[in-house]
């Protein structure tokens, strides 16, 4: 079993000895220090588990050498006895003041001393744990976190995949059609037309795998300066077939702007407040979105004339499993999912929606300038 490490700080050789004799005796292993000074380089190097200190030192005293100890990130958790013969309230509150866990007076009985000894040791064991708890906690959370994010990232996947199997179908079914159109024709200036029409129907459905290939990749973020833009004008192009079907007219109004982020995220981004726009929306809406730098962001907008947020629901919208749907379109993982993406790209998310008359959900992401380049 590993010994506690004590780091006892005193002037006097005799008191040293006191100290390393009876502190020895309890298994405890003593590094010492003649003065101030040597006692904060030697707790910041060793890491003892409690540190004794005598206040009257010289080159450095107890008091100051306690509020360095204090005040250092690796130390700021040891537990520090002053150990003085300055026994008024002034002086044990200034030990205190400094940052010590407990302050003994001289004169005092050894039996003092290893019961206070026994107590800090104790205290700092019980922080390390506290520590330790606190890391595998941290390191679940974020093991957590990756796995809903992989899990929201393939239901948006799957979302997709329904939308565009209508498109899909919608296209294969022209291209069929054309084929029929020029097997049955004999005049070579509609067939070379019809050909031109399955190449462009073609053309299409070859994008649209591209994009739901593209979206699918597993990919640790990659953080690149790209046009937010493109990136929406993507994930339109995605989900064009959803918007002619109800109707939706839509609008891309941006403003020259970079964005320094993660592109997939960002479509993923884009993907989720776009189908929860059309969702929204009754035939024949208006979804504008609208792309503006703002100071060190970009602000990425998402305007819909659709029905709204309830005000009881907007402080609730982004929580896990919450949502306004029924359960049966939606797991409620999306918004929550898509703040959390958004806040490990850096960015922000503001919400404003009246109901009755439309919803804007906007994001602001790092711009992208010459130092990212």
């Amino acid at each position: 079993m590993k010994k506690s490490k004590i780091l006892v700080a005193d002037d006097e050789k005799a008191n040293i000895g006191l100290y390393k004799y009876n502190l020895g005796e309890q298994g405890y292993e003593i590094d010492t220090a003649e003065n101030g000074k040597e006692a904060v380089s030697k707790a910041i190097k060793g890491l003892p588990d409690a540190i004794l200190l005598d206040v009257m030192m010289p080159v450095m005293d107890g008091i100051s050498a306690c509020r360095l100890i204090k005040g250092n990130k690796l130390t700021k958790d040891t537990p520090i006895i002053i150990v003085s013969a300055k026994n008024s309230v002034k002086d044990i509150i200034s030990g205190l003041k400094a940052g010590a866990d407990e302050y003994l007076t001289k004169p005092f009985q050894i039996e003092e001393l290893l019961l206070r000894v026994k107590s800090m040791i104790k205290l700092k064991k019980t922080h390390d744990e506290l520590r330790r708890v606190n890391r595998d906690l941290e390191e679940e959370v974020r093991d957590k976190t990756e796995q809903l994010l992989e899990a929201a990232r393939f239901e948006i996947i799957g979302r997709m995949a329904s939308g565009l199997g209508h498109d899909l179908n919608n296209l294969l079914t022209s291209i069929f059609g054309y084929n029929n159109l020029a097997a049955d024709n004999r005049d070579l200036a509609q067939i070379h037309d019809f050909m031109n029409k399955q190449r462009k129907a073609l053309d299409l459905c070859q994008n649209f795998v591209n994009n739901l290939l593209n979206f699918s990749k597993v990919q640790r973020m990659k953080f690149r300066v790209f046009d937010p833009k493109e990136a929406v004008m993507t994930t339109i192009g995605i989900l064009s077939g959803r918007l002619k079907n109800k109707f939706i007219k839509y609008k891309v109004d941006a403003e020259k702007a970079l964005i320094y982020s993660d592109e997939g995220h960002f479509n993923q981004i884009c993907l989720n407040f776009i189908t929860n726009a059309i969702d929204a929306m009754d035939d024949d809406g208006r979804l504008t979105i609208r792309i503006r730098p703002d100071g060190d962001y970009t602000n990425v907008s998402f305007i819909d004339t659709g029905s709204g947020i309830k005000d009881a629901d907007k402080e609730k919208i982004f929580d896990y499993l919450y949502t306004t749907k029924d359960y049966a379109k939606s797991t409620g993982i999306g918004l929550y999912t898509t703040k959390k993406i958004i806040e490990k790209l850096n960015g922000k998310i503001e919400l404003k929606s009246k109901e009755g008359k439309g919803t804007t959900f906007t994001i602001s992401l790092p711009k992208g300038d010459n130092k990212h380049s």
